[in-house]
């Protein structure tokens, strides 16, 4: 069985990173023209090339959008956008116009081609002729999906227990919303010990003042002002 490939958007490097790092087998970007993701921060060419070096060095994959419907004018400019990273390393270039398509494979006839939910395919006539153009991976449009779509917002622990029960008909999309970065945050500082109980347990294994404060401020990532402060106020009782 060929296993599904997890794919990530990644909006910028940190994004990026973050993606690889909880087990995205490769991640799509825009560069900083010709891309639908314009909200995002998105790369210049030469962040494209650090992006591509990072990405591959993990063994994961770098699709790059360039999936808007230039106008006649813009041409030139995507003509040189398409030199400028044909060294890049990008693994393959997600498009949804046909010129578009017809640019990259002139530039850099090697590169793989996805064709993007943009293009609306809902037929096999469709997807053969994108095939023809040396498409290699076509997303099809999210409508053929309509007669049996559904709509749940759960945990992934529900999920699983809802799908065993009542298995899905045809394809499912799954998308995995990240958690609140300030619920994350909170929970993460409660499950840290106190500073005071860290300059308790650190004195009694013999640290000195100096040792002690520094000790606990790099742990806890505080000001070792504040954590001497909080010493003077309790070191008798240490």
């Amino acid at each position: 069985m060929k296993m599904p490939e997890l794919l990530s958007p990644a909006g910028n490097f940190e994004k990026l990173k973050a993606a690889l790092l909880y087990g995205a087998d490769a991640v799509y970007l825009a560069g900083n023209m010709f891309g639908m993701r314009q909200a995002a921060d998105n790369f210049t060419v030469e962040e494209l090339h650090a992006a591509a070096e990072y990405t591959h060095a993990r063994g994961k994959k770098l699709y790059l959008t360039v999936n808007t419907m230039p106008r006649g004018r813009q041409y030139p400019i995507l003509k040189q956008y398409i030199s400028d990273i044909k060294n890049v390393g990008v693994d393959a270039c997600i498009v949804a116009d046909l010129g578009v398509l017809n640019v990259i494979k002139s530039i850099i006839p090697d590169m793989e081609i996805h064709i993007s939910t943009q293009t609306s395919i809902v037929s096999a006539e469709s997807a053969k002729a994108y095939a023809a153009l040396g498409a290699k991976r076509l997303v099809l449009a999210r409508e053929l999906t309509k007669r049996f779509e559904e709509y749940k917002r759960t945990t992934l622990e529900d999920s699983v227990i809802y799908y065993e029960e009542t298995p899905p008909k045809g394809e499912f999309v799954l998308i995995i919303e990240g958690a609140d970065a300030e619920k994350v945050k909170a929970d993460y500082l409660s499950s840290l010990p106190s500073a005071e109980e860290l300059l308790k347990k650190y004195s009694a294994e013999g640290m000195r003042a100096k040792e002690l404060t520094r000790r606990v401020a790099d742990e806890l990532k505080q000001p070792r002002r504040e954590i001497y402060d909080l010493y003077l106020k309790i070191k008798d009782t240490l």
